[in-house]
C-alpha cells in the first residue's frame, strides 16, 4: 500500500524540492516535517533537511538553519552545499573565523563533481572576500588566484586580486 511504501519518504522529498524550488516554502517545511517525523532515518532525511535550512536561511531564520545544518555529515551528498550556507550565516553573525572553516572544508573537498567544482570556485572567491576584509592580502590574492579562468566567478576573483594590489599600493601588479 502506498502509506507503508519503502519509496513514500522519498517522494515527499520530491514534493519539498518543488515546493522549495515554487517558493512555495510553507509547504516544503511541512513535508519535510513528514519526512522527519514519519520516517526520521530514512537516506533521504539530509536532503530534506538541507532544503529546510535553506528555507529558513532565506528568511534569515539563521538558527533554525543552522540546528538543521548541524544535523548534516560529511559523507552526505549535500554536506558541501550545507558548509556554504553555514560560511554565509557565519558571516551574517560576524564569525569569520568560523565561516573560513567552513570555506576551507568545502575547498579541500577532492571531489571531481562539477556541482562540487564550481561551489569550490565560489567559495574560494567568498574565502578571498573575507581575507581581503581582514586586510590578509596576500590570503586574499591566493585564494582568489584558485578561481580558475573560465569560471563564473572568475571576473569577480579578477577584481578581488586587482582590488587586493591597488590596496598594498602596487597598482601595476593589478594590471
Amino acid at each position: 500500500e502506498y502509506t507503508t511504501s519503502e519509496v513514500r519518504a522519498k517522494f515527499l522529498y520530491g514534493l519539498q524540492n518543488i515546493d522549495y524550488r515554487e517558493g512555495k516554502y510553507e509547504k516544503a517545511l511541512k513535508n519535510h516535517a513528514f519526512i522527519t517525523n514519519l520516517y526520521a532515518e530514512n537516506e533521504i532525511r539530509p536532503d530534506a533537511d538541507y532544503i529546510a535550512a535553506q528555507v529558513h536561511f532565506m528568511r534569515k531564520n539563521y538558527n533554525a538553519a543552522e540546528q538543521l545544518i548541524q544535523n548534516i555529515q560529511p559523507v552526505d551528498s549535500v554536506y558541501s552545499y550545507a558548509q556554504y550556507t553555514m560560511a554565509v550565516i557565519n558571516v551574517e553573525n560576524n564569525r569569520t573565523k568560523a565561516a573560513i572553516q567552513n570555506l576551507m572544508t568545502i575547498i579541500e573537498d577532492t571531489t571531481s563533481q562539477p556541482g562540487i567544482l564550481l561551489l569550490q570556485d565560489a567559495a574560494n572567491n567568498k574565502l578571498g572576500q573575507l581575507y581581503f576584509e581582514e586586510v590578509e592580502l596576500r590570503k586574499a590574492v591566493e585564494a582568489f588566484s584558485e578561481v580558475p579562468e573560465g569560471s563564473p566567478y572568475g571576473d569577480e576573483a579578477l577584481l578581488g586580486i586587482a582590488w587586493s594590489w591597488i590596496k598594498v599600493n602596487r597598482p601595476e601588479e593589478a594590471l
